[in-house]
């Protein structure tokens, strides 16, 4: 699996970014938040990482998806857990809506006419997204005992960042902060991460 990719931009289309890393360009699919997000910050010929999910079709054919932040690519891997929801679907719903905040709040609150309303999702479709990630999302939100979870993939994105900005490279970074948060439950700010990040190297 491919968590990440960073790298320069060398395209940015409405569906695809092309990134340039170690001598290899990768297509990378994304949706309509992660285009919007990459023009207004002028990420062209810049370097950048790019959250990812790599999929493997029926027919083998292998596709790379392509994520902003780290919310957004834990609402795809939400939307994707979904019964008969594909990604393609899942990038087209994060596409059509105001935020992934909004998206959130009509699976708790029950909105199914708002989630019908997306292009491509029928009755059926909207419903068993509020029925199987309702309970999921309403915990999330309410499980005072864990770092809430938009913070915690900030904070997590935030530390990765600032490792690579200190020359460290993407991979090892992602492998530290990963046994860092195993180790330390609470840690709840980038800033504690990246201190025993440093430690461990």
């Amino acid at each position: 699996m491919i968590y990440s990719i960073t790298g320069k931009i060398s395209l940015i289309k409405r569906e695809i970014v092309i990134i340039f890393s170690n001598d290899v360009e990768y297509i990378i699919y994304i949706s309509l938040y992660t285009y919007n997000k990459l023009l207004k910050h002028n990420y062209l010929d810049q370097k950048i990482t790019i959250f990812t999910y790599l999929y493997i079709s029926n027919n083998s054919n292998i596709i790379l998806y392509g994520f902003f932040d780290l919310e957004e690519k834990f609402m795809f891997n939400l939307l994707l857990s979904v019964t008969k929801i594909g990604p393609n679907m899942c990038v087209n719903i994060l596409s059509s809506i105001k935020s992934i905040e909004s998206l959130k709040q009509d699976i708790i609150n029950n909105n199914i006419q708002n989630i019908k309303d997306i292009k491509g999702i029928g009755n059926k479709s909207a419903k068993r997204i509020v029925l199987e990630l309702q309970d999921k999302i309403y915990n999330m939100k309410n499980n005072i005992k864990h770092v809430d979870n938009k913070k915690y993939l900030q904070i997590e994105e935030e530390s990765l960042k600032a490792l690579i900005k200190l020359n460290i490279n993407a991979d090892v970074a992602k492998k530290i902060i990963k046994k860092v948060i195993k180790n330390n439950i609470n840690i709840s700010t980038s800033e504690e991460i990246i201190k025993k990040s440093l430690q461990l190297l």
